[in-house]
Formats: C-alpha cells, sequence, structure tokens
C-alpha cells in the first residue's frame, strides 16, 4: 500500500501521538470524480485525513468527496466510536475494507448508494457492489407509428418490468450489469423479444415496434389466479375484451360493453332509459337468482351485478370472460355460469417527474325514445354529459393511478333525468418478490324515473283521470326517485419466492345500496296521497388464496398444480313502506306496520379447489379440477362439487395455428339459509313458509371447440356446448288470493341450454390493408324449462298446465335471446380512423306488454276472449289443450307471451388527432333510431349523438 498509513481504531493510544504530527495537515485536500453511479469501487480514489473524529463524521466526510450515500440504521452501527484517516489517492474499496475490519460491518453498494450493516459473521466479501443500470425505451404500433399504452416490458430471467405509459414510453431502473432478454406484449399485439447488455451506470435504449394481430395461443389470460397462464394449456371458453376495444365502441356505460361483445353473454340493464340495473348472465339462466356470472373487480367479487352499472369504463384495462360453470377451477364456488374478471388501469412507471393527465370532455344529444312504436313526450332537456379525469405515474417501484367522472343526463323524458359521480384509486408497489395493490372504487348516481315505463300508454286515460286538480297530465307515472351508492376496495398480495412458485391473496369488500320512493300517491281514488319508500342493502367481504407451481418435468412434460380456497360473507337488508306520507324532505309522517316488511339475511359459505394441468410437447393438455364446499342442506358436512376434465390439442403449420378442446364440468351453488328459514316482519300481509329439504342446485355440463389462426391476419373461435340446471330454487306462490299471501322456497324445477358461440378476428394486412379490422360474434341459445316438481305444479297456478300457467315444460326461459351478436369493420390509418358496428339480437321470450296493456287499461280486445276489458265480466272461458278454463279478466293468458323479432341496431363511431396528445372523435349510437329491444317492458333510446374531446399531458 502506496500510503504511510490507513487505519482507523477504537482506541488512541497509537495515533493520538501521530495526530498531533498531522493536525495541521487536515486541509490541502486533492480529490477529482466522475459521477459516482459509473465507477468501480476500487478505481474510485480518495484523499483523506482527519483524525479522532466519530464513525459517523468519517462517513460523512466520505460522502462529500465521493458523491456516494450511506444507508444503515442508527442502533446497529457504533456511529460514536472514534476514527483516525490519513490517506492520500487510496482507494474508497480498500477504506471500506478497513472500516469493515474495525467496526465488524459490512458495506454493499447499489448505484450511487452504500448500505452498511452490522457484520453477522461473515469473513468474506465484506465489501460487495451491486452494479446496475437502466433500461428505457419506447413501443411503438407498426401500424399508426405511434406509441402503445400499458405495453408490458419484462426482463426475463429477473422477473422485473414497467409498463409503458400513454405515448409508449418506460423505463426500467437499478436492473444488475449484464446480458439480458427482454420480451415485449400487449394485447392485440404480437410478443418481441431482443436481447440487450446492461453496463454498469449506464442507460441502454431498447424500442420495439409490435405487430397488431389477431390473438394467438400464446395470448397471456387468466391473470385473476396465482399465475398467468396462455391461451393454449386452458381448455374453457375465454373471451378478452381490452381497453383498446373499448374506445373504438365509444362505449360509456358498462351494460352496453358486453352487449353482441362476448359470445354467449347476455348484459341488460332493468333500468331502462338509465341504462342501471345491469344484469348479466352466461349462457342464459339455468339456476336461482344467483346464477348471474360471478364477477371480480382487481380480485374482489361484487356483491351484485348492479354494482356495474356505476363503474366508470374508462378505468377498465382488460376483461376476461370465462364461459360456463367450468370457471369454478380457477374461482371457485358460485362461479356457476360463469366469470367476468376486470383488470382496472394501473399507473406507469416510467421515470417521469411529473405524473400523465388524461381528461375527456363529450357531450350527447338523444333522440325521443318509443313505446310501442309510438313516441314518447320529449323532455324539457334531452342532453347528456360525460367528463372524465385521471392522473397516474410512479418512480421506481411504486406506481399510482387516480380516476374520477361526472355524467348527468337530462330529462329525456318528463320527469326522467340522472346524475351519476364515480372515483376510481389504485396504488402498486414492488419489493422484490413482493408486489401489493391497493384498489378502490365509488360511485352514486341519483335518478328520476318512471318506476313501470309501460303505463306511458294512454297514460292521460289512465291514473291521472282520479288525481285532484292541478295534477301535472303526462307526468310519467308513478315517479320515482332513486339514490344508489357503490363501492369495493381491496388489497392484493403476490409474492413469487421462486421463478416456479406463486401466491396470491385478495382481501375485501363490495356494496351496494339504494334507496328509491314515490314523488307522486298512486290516485287509485282522487283523494288518495299515500307513497311508499325502500331501501336495499348488500355486502359481499371476500378471502382469497390462490398457490400455483409451475414446473417441466423433462423435456417433454410439463405440469401445473394450482389451488386455492375461497371465503365469502354475505348480507342482505330490504326494507319497504308502503302506504305512507313524507315530507317534502322524505321525513315519514304517517306509518301504518301492516304495509312494512323488512327482509334480512346473512349467509357465508367457503371453497376449496385444485387443478393440475398436464402437458405433453407443448401441444397436448390434460386439466383435472375439483372443488370442495360446505353442504348447504348440513352445513356441517362437505360437498365436493362435479369434477372438471379438459383437453385441449394444438398445433402450428407454417402460418397457421389451430387447436381443438373439449371440457366436462360443473359447479354448485350453496343455498341461501334465509331460503331455509325465511322470515317475514309483517305475517299478516305475507308469509313465507320453511322449507330444510332444500338441496344445492348444481349447473354442469360439456363443451367442444376449435380455435383457429392465420398467422397475425384472422382467427376463428367455435364451440359447441349443452348444460343443465338441476334443483333450481323459486320462490313459489302457495296462496295469493288474499292476505296473508303465503310463498316458500322450493326445488322447482329444471333447465337445459345449449347452443353455438362463433367469434372471429380479422386483420386484412394479407391484401395490404392492415389499417382495415372486421370483428364478428354470434350466439344461438335454445334455453328450456325440461322438468317441473310435481309439488310445485300441485300447489302453484304458476306453474300448472294451463292458459295463465306461465312456466311450462318445453318453455323457454324469459329475456334470454335465441341469436344474438355483433359486427364491426374499423379503418385505423393513425392519425385519424372511423369504425361501424351493428348488434343484433332476437327470439326472446316475454309477455307483449304492449298488446295486454291496451288491452288491461285501453279499448283493445282481450286476445283470447275477443271483447275489451269492460265488456268481460269477472271471468271468461278459454279452450286450452282440448279443456275449458275459467280465466279471471285480470290475468296474462299464454297467448300474451311472444318471442321478440330480430332486430338491428348500428353505430358509427370517428376520431381525427390534432395533435399528439389530443384527439375530437364523434360517436353516432343507433343511427336509424330503432327502439326495439329483447322485451318492451321499458322505453327505449332512439338515437344518441355525442361529440367529444380528449387530450392528455
Amino acid at each position: 500500500m502506496k500510503n504511510y498509513i490507513i487505519r482507523t481504531v477504537k482506541m488512541a493510544a497509537y495515533y493520538s501521538f501521530l495526530g498531533l504530527m498531522l493536525q495541521g495537515l487536515l486541509v490541502n485536500f486533492l480529490f477529482a470524480i466522475t459521477p459516482a453511479e459509473g465507477q468501480n469501487l476500487r478505481d474510485i480514489k480518495v484523499t483523506v485525513r482527519i483524525i479522532d473524529v466519530t464513525l459517523e463524521q468519517a462517513l460523512q466526510m466520505i460522502e462529500q468527496k465521493t458523491n456516494f450515500k450511506f444507508s444503515y440504521t442508527k442502533e446497529d452501527i457504533p456511529l460514536n466510536e472514534k476514527a483516525t484517516v490519513i490517506v492520500d489517492d487510496e482507494s474508497l474499496y480498500n477504506i471500506l475494507t478497513v472500516f469493515a475490519k474495525d467496526y465488524g460491518l459490512t458495506f454493499n453498494r447499489i448505484n450511487d448508494q452504500i448500505v452498511v450493516k452490522k457484520n453477522q459473521g461473515q469473513t468474506e466479501n465484506l465489501v460487495t457492489a451491486v452494479e446496475s443500470g437502466t433500461i428505457r425505451g419506447i413501443i411503438i404500433d407498426s401500424k399508426s407509428k405511434t406509441g402503445i399504452p400499458g405495453a408490458n416490458v419484462i426482463i426475463k430471467r429477473l422477473n422485473i418490468g414497467a409498463a409503458a405509459d400513454k405515448d409508449g414510453n418506460y423505463t426500467i431502473r437499478n436492473v444488475p450489469t449484464g446480458k439480458y432478454d427482454i420480451q415485449v406484449s400487449a394485447v392485440g399485439y404480437g410478443k418481441k423479444q431482443k436481447s440487450v447488455v446492461v453496463e454498469t451506470g449506464k442507460t441502454t435504449e431498447v424500442n420495439l415496434i409490435l405487430d397488431e394481430e389477431a390473438v394467438g395461443l400464446d395470448e397471456i389470460i387468466v391473470s385473476g389466479t396465482a399465475f398467468e397462464t396462455t391461451r393454449k394449456e386452458i381448455p374453457a371458453s375465454i373471451t378478452v375484451v381490452t381497453a383498446k376495444e373499448i374506445e373504438k365502441k365509444g362505449i360509456t356505460y358498462f351494460a352496453d360493453l358486453l352487449k353482441g361483445t362476448v359470445p354467449g353473454v347476455l348484459s341488460t340493464s332493468t333500468g331502462g332509459l338509465m341504462n342501471d340495473n345491469t344484469s348479466i348472465t352466461v349462457r342464459g339462466t339455468l339456476l336461482s337468482g344467483g346464477d348471474a356470472a360471478k364477477v371480480y373487480i382487481d380480485g374482489i367479487e361484487v356483491s351484485n351485478t348492479q354494482f356495474l352499472s356505476g363503474l366508470d369504463v374508462n378505468s377498465i384495462e382488460r376483461m376476461e370472460v370465462i364461459r360456463g360453470p367450468h370457471a369454478v377451477a380457477m374461482y371457485g364456488a358460485n362461479a356457476t355460469s360463469g366469470v367476468i374478471n376486470i383488470v382496472t388501469k394501473k399507473g406507469a412507471v416510467d421515470g417521469r417527474d411529473f405524473p400523465h393527465v388524461t381528461a375527456q370532455v363529450t357531450g350527447s344529444y338523444i333522440q325521443q325514445g318509443t313505446f310501442g312504436g309510438e313516441q314518447v313526450p320529449t323532455g324539457s332537456s334531452p342532453y347528456k354529459t360525460e367528463n372524465s379525469l385521471s392522473i397516474n405515474g410512479g418512480q421506481s417501484s411504486f406506481s399510482y393511478r387516480l380516476g374520477v367522472t361526472a355524467n348527468k343526463t337530462g330529462e329525456m323524458i318528463k320527469d326522467n333525468s340522472n346524475d351519476q359521480l364515480s372515483f376510481s384509486g389504485t396504488a402498486r408497489s414492488v419489493q422484490g418478490p413482493f408486489v401489493i395493490g391497493l384498489n378502490l372504487m365509488w360511485s352514486s348516481y341519483n335518478r328520476n324515473d318512471p318506476s313501470v315505463q309501460s303505463f306511458w300508454y294512454e297514460n292521460q286515460n289512465l291514473f291521472p283521470r282520479l288525481a285532484p286538480a292541478g295534477y301535472r297530465v303526462g307526468m310519467s307515472y308513478p315517479n320515482m326517485r332513486y339514490e344508489n351508492y357503490n363501492s369495493t376496495y381491496g388489497i392484493n398480495l403476490l409474492y413469487q419466492p421462486t421463478e416456479s412458485w406463486f401466491n396470491k391473496i385478495d382481501i375485501g369488500k363490495s356494496i351496494v345500496g339504494y334507496e328509491y320512493y314515490k314523488r307522486s300517491p298512486y290516485y287509485f281514488t282522487a283523494a288518495d296521497s299515500l307513497l311508499t319508500t325502500s331501501t336495499y342493502y348488500t355486502s359481499k367481504t371476500t378471502f382469497r388464496y390462490n398457490t400455483g407451481y409451475k414446473t417441466k418435468i423433462n423435456e417433454l412434460f410439463s405440469l401445473n398444480l394450482s389451488g386455492g380456497a375461497e371465503y365469502i360473507s354475505y348480507d342482505y337488508d330490504s326494507r319497504s313502506y308502503n302506504n305512507i306520507k313524507f315530507t317534502d324532505s322524505h321525513d315519514l309522517i304517517t306509518f301504518t306496520s301492516t304495509t312494512y316488511s323488512n327482509i334480512i339475511q346473512h349467509s357465508k359459505n367457503s371453497s376449496y379447489f385444485a387443478t393440475a394441468d398436464i402437458g405433453y410437447n407443448e401441444k397436448l393438455y390434460f386439466s383435472i379440477s375439483s372443488s370442495v364446499l360446505y353442504d348447504p342442506k348440513a352445513y356441517k358436512t362437505v360437498r365436493i362439487v362435479p369434477p372438471r376434465y379438459g383437453i385441449t390439442y394444438s398445433d402450428k403449420l407454417e402460418n397457421f395455428e389451430y387447436r381443438v378442446r373439449g371440457l366436462y364440468g360443473g359447479n354448485s351453488l350453496p343455498v341461501n339459509p334465509a331460503y331455509v328459514n325465511p322470515v317475514s316482519t309483517s305475517p299478516t300481509f305475507l308469509v313465507f313458509l320453511d322449507n330444510p329439504d332444500l338441496y344445492s342446485e348444481v349447473r354442469e355440463g360439456w363443451e367442444l371447440g376449435t380455435d383457429l389462426y392465420f398467422g397475425k391476419d384472422a382467427s376463428i373461435s367455435l364451440t359447441y356446448f349443452s348444460e343443465k340446471g338441476d334443483n333450481v330454487i323459486s320462490l313459489v306462490p302457495l296462496q295469493v288470493l288474499n292476505p296473508p299471501y303465503v310463498y316458500q322456497y322450493q326445488n322447482a324445477f329444471s333447465i337445459k341450454t345449449s347452443g353455438i358461440e362463433f367469434q372471429g378476428n380479422a386483420n386484412l394486412g394479407f391484401l395490404n390493408l392492415k389499417e382495415i379490422t372486421l370483428k364478428g360474434v354470434y350466439t344461438y341459445n335454445s334455453n328450456v324449462y325440461t322438468s317441473i316438481s310435481p309439488l310445485v305444479i300441485a300447489n302453484s297456478a304458476s306453474y300448472k298446465d294451463s292458459p295463465t300457467g306461465t312456466i311450462q315444460v318445453g318453455d323457454r326461459y324469459t329475456g334470454v335471446p335465441t341469436h344474438s351478436g355483433s359486427a364491426q369493420i374499423s379503418y385505423d390509418p393513425g392519425i385519424w380512423g372511423v369504425s361501424a358496428n351493428v348488434i343484433f339480437s332476437g327470439g326472446a321470450r316475454n309477455v307483449e306488454n304492449i298488446s295486454w296493456y291496451k288491452y288491461r287499461y285501453g279499448n283493445a280486445v282481450n286476445i283470447d276472449a275477443g271483447k275489451t276489458y269492460n265488456e268481460l265480466g269477472a271471468t271468461y272461458n278459454v279452450v286450452y289443450k282440448g279443456q275449458t278454463y275459467a280465466v279471471s279478466k285480470n290475468s296474462v293468458t299464454r297467448s300474451y307471451y311472444i318471442e321478440s323479432p330480430l332486430y338491428f341496431k348500428f353505430d358509427l363511431r370517428a376520431y381525427y388527432k390534432i395533435f399528439d396528445s389530443a384527439t375530437i372523435f364523434l360517436n353516432i349510437a343507433n343511427i336509424t333510431n330503432d327502439t326495439s329491444a329483447d322485451n318492451n317492458y321499458f322505453i327505449t333510446t332512439g338515437r344518441i349523438t355525442t361529440l367529444g374531446f380528449n387530450f392528455s399531458l
């Protein structure tokens, strides 16, 4: 060592003498360095002369001379011990080595930071360095030459990466030096991979261009489980909807998002004009009300699909739809008809010092709605505004996104308006093998709306004729006020201790609540001034754990093992007050106890599920899974759900890929304890009978399908399915002639559904027209009752084989269309674009309300009797299947059930980029102003013309 001395000491005996001699030389430093981040510790030279100072002061002096920062916990380091350092042009590595030996420390360099820790018995590598650099670049669409927002950039082997920002830029910091393969992927694009060498302290730029293509077999899906899986490994029918597709269609309401977009999925809005009260079923309804699709938002199950009415579609990054009861393998109990897994947008980690800001402003004009082919009275302000703002960003291992949306719909028809406010927030942090995410969504909307829009027909000749003077003739009857609120919040934890072992925990809660009350009396008599109000609250708490292990057994065989557990706690509280009075501020004035009802339900269930997937040569995959849950009948034993068996085979021939798949499986729906022992709070008005003999509802079946991929240009997916629902529970009316009315929950019937699902995508690149894309979806569904319990038939007129029996063997389930689908063509050269879309549906079985109300409240003749309502006596005779029945003139007979005609609705969207960060767009929904629907119970909107502007910073 060329220095006369380099020592640090705890004792002053020897060094105090030397210190006195050299004390005058404490100044006179000579040191010049380049940035510390780019140099090796052995190459960094330091000149220091300090005598009898504390260790903390010595470290601070080195910080000043080297631009390094020491990081330590004060309790672990002897900072007050004395130190003397006298060196000239000595390497920092040697100085730290002496410090380490004399004070029992270790030093670890990470870029420009040196971590100091107490030595735990090490004798070697006391001074180490994690040399690292930075990778950054931009991911570009080959067609539009613009950045691809949300593209995923992953460094293989390290399993770290970043998501591209709105302009396609990304930054990955603190990458250990070395050679790596970078893989880039984005939904709707082909994958790209590139090798890169990372050097200490340097930034390496890697820019990649992706081609938009039909989704292939290597597409990553099922992000709701412990580990992501490729499409070719899963035998189930799965559709992915991306944020880009949502934007192309100009969709603003969730109820419209699934219409004609996903085969086999029926999304209906039972709120009429306002698109609220969203109901979602997959492949038709086979079980009771719980047969609706199971919906997750960032791993948290929503308590009621009505929550989706207030969901801000601008916050959705992607949505995965698994059709059929086979989703039990990944999502456990209650996934009887399918699962919708919604993944929201996350913040970009691109190293910017300021966040990304995106805003959108739109204004719409709504054409007159119709009911029964006749236009309804136009409101004073048939306009709609939708405004949204989002902020997202991140640094290093932390990212966030905040979004807010405010929508307001004016009076499209008299006394019908809506305002909605929603908020979403996400935060995500990556700490080595741990990833933690926080998610929050909240929305509220208030609505003034006719509760039964059917009464619009000949409204002025109906109830208003009994109203007192001054009553607003033409006011929608009855006029209701709805006040809704929804929220979901949760935490997601991911832990990947090894490259093959994955763990995921989701904990959260979803709440849906609303209150509605009548703003005008019924006026059954001229003096009638009584009102009604109801409140509804439901919450669902979710705890889910998933684990998975992926391994290659040898060169030919692979094994994926996954399993998990889910605990769900459900609460329901419904209260209703009839024949009451309240003030304008909604304070109760009068209340009659016999008209009050309150239903409180609490249930909980847990399930355990496991799946084994065996792969051969990355072509053939065999899957088997099962689930266990508490048996609702015994409440203490367990029930094994029908297992799922699946097989899929795929291969590639030059630019052509194909897959054939088959699947059999089922799921069980736990019985709600409130069905077994229901409670009525108004026993003089309504009585529920106990039924301890209820059995679990079961939905099971099979499907066969094939998927064809023609290079990057086109794909076709075709599926045939057949499923059956057994032990279907229904609330059966046993006595409804006079109060108290008597009901009981019973295993009432069985239903079978079968059909065909088609989905196709094409990019006309093979014709040198890659700017043009085509998409199509079609579903054929046969959904019929196959059996009805003899006990139910004997006790309930609704199920009898008679002219007033609404449900009989062979009947189609109401509300499920036979044919449905959509087609879309898009031209998108980059700076501007245009797309046209058509949605079609038909064949749904429902009551033909128009004809019924024209008879019941107008002057039309009864279909069966040939006379008007006023001309008939209390009953009339109907001949049905060779027998004569006396039917009440107030009863809806089977003659009024029809299958809705096939209808088409056309949409058009165009956009133009004013500059890179600003776009104007025009949407015209329902161009032909067709107000047809699968039922005619609600007033539907006509043409909606929207002009909008969005920009980002």
